[in-house]
């Protein structure tokens, strides 16, 4: 507008109610010209106490709640939520950070998944056993994405189109089809117990990868936990005695593709919806098991009913558990979500015992144990700075306080 200055959301005056806003007073009606009975037949009635009373409290409510809401823009702006609730004593105007409540969220979600994912491990090893690991992967990801295929077109998510083949997408589907390829290899080649102490390594080089290329803040106490952590997938391994699993070196580099994975998943564009993504790395397994099985040369073979049961457990469970990681990744922040990755150890380990008789040695135990103490010290850190984070903004917050 010309010829006057713009008024800033932030600078905006609110006016308190006057003495207009509930009729005239008793100077004001002396003043007025008197009233010809002749032509009105009522003379206007004075406003009782009662009716002013409301009135004034009517207006000053809606002053509150203006305010309150301006007050609820300028927090959002600093990734805030208001909430008015209103009591006894009036409007109460309380603050809550949005980043706790997608944290808390996602973190559920992402313990349910790693349940899930325990027991597709389970099911998927007795198939991958049985059955050529690429055979039992084709057929998972095939009847994986009719499902979540069915979902998204429900949903009206288009799965046909070019952007499941460019940018970030493109990057999450080769994650997840190189990272199964190893997977369902090493998941067939060493006990269940030691793949996933190995995979527990992944929230490290998720928060290393977040600090790397999504220019996160890691400081060097969060890089010491990390390396510690390495140290203890070194312990597991042993490399150079008896004990050495090579097959384990595949779970170790899966833990790197997947980590590529969640930071990709992060870096996707909001209007791509998770039912795509999945569908995307569903169908994306369908030709890395076909390779898997044309590197091993070897071709299908019948399927026993038995073998048919866990193949359909494992996708059950896989679907659930997919869809839920998926959601707890885009949901929440990638260095708070990633450590709750540490309770598949436990649901896998239950498992292991459970229908594989596994006991795992003092070596796996001990590198168990640095892995998941230096992941939950870098979860502790990141809570830590994030409570500073809030602390300022609710410092920030208080300088607009209601009027009393």
């Amino acid at each position: 507008m010309r010829g006057k200055a713009a008024i800033k959301p932030d600078q905006r005056q609110y006016q308190r109610p006057t003495a207009a806003c509930f009729g005239p007073s008793t100077a004001q009606a002396a003043s007025l010209p008197h009233v010809n009975k002749a032509t009105d037949s009522k003379p206007p009635a004075h406003p009782t106490r009662k009716h002013a009373f409301v009135q004034y409290g009517w207006s000053l409510c809606l002053i509150l709640l203006h305010e309150a809401l301006d007050r609820s823009q300028k927090a959002r702006n600093h990734g805030w939520n208001i909430i008015i609730r209103c009591t006894a004593k009036g409007l109460r105007v309380t603050s809550q950070s949005s980043e706790d409540t997608d944290n808390t969220r996602a973190s559920l979600l992402m313990l349910g998944s790693m349940a899930a994912f325990a027991f597709e491990d389970v099911f998927l090893k007795r198939a991958a056993t049985a059955l050529h690991p690429g055979q039992v992967m084709a057929m998972v990801g095939l009847a994986g994405a009719l499902c979540f295929w069915a979902v998204a077109h429900a949903q009206g998510q288009p799965i046909l189109t070019r952007r499941a083949l460019t940018g970030a997408a493109l990057v999450r589907s080769l994650s997840e089809a190189g990272a199964s390829m190893l997977y369902i290899t090493a998941l067939s080649l060493i006990p269940l117990s030691v793949n996933a102490a190995l995979l527990q390594a992944s929230p490290l080089v998720v928060t290393m990868g977040a600090a790397l290329f999504l220019r996160e803040p890691v400081g060097w106490r969060r890089w010491s936990a990390i390396l510690i952590g390495f140290v203890g997938v070194l312990i597991i391994l042993r490399p150079g005695t008896e004990g050495f699993e090579v097959a384990g070196l595949l779970t170790v580099a899966c833990v790197f593709i997947l980590a590529a994975r969640d930071l990709s998943t992060r870096m996707m564009p909001s209007d791509i919806g998770t039912f795509q993504l999945t569908t995307w790395a569903y169908l994306a397994l369908v030709p890395a098991g076909l390779l898997l099985m044309g590197l091993g040369q070897t071709a299908p073979v019948p399927i026993a009913p038995g073998q048919w049961a866990d193949m359909f457990i494992a996708l059950v469970t896989g679907l659930v558990g997919y869809w839920a990681v998926t959601a707890a990744m885009r949901v929440g922040e990638v260095s708070f979500v990633a450590p709750f990755r540490y309770s598949r150890l436990v649901f896998s380990a239950l498992l292991a015992a459970l229908f594989f008789g596994e006991r795992p040695d003092i070596w796996m135990l001990a590198g168990a144990t640095l892995i998941i103490g230096s992941g939950l010290y870098t979860f502790a850190r990141e809570r830590h700075l994030r409570q500073q984070r809030n602390r300022r903004l609710r410092s920030a917050l208080s300088k607009h306080t209601l009027p009393r």
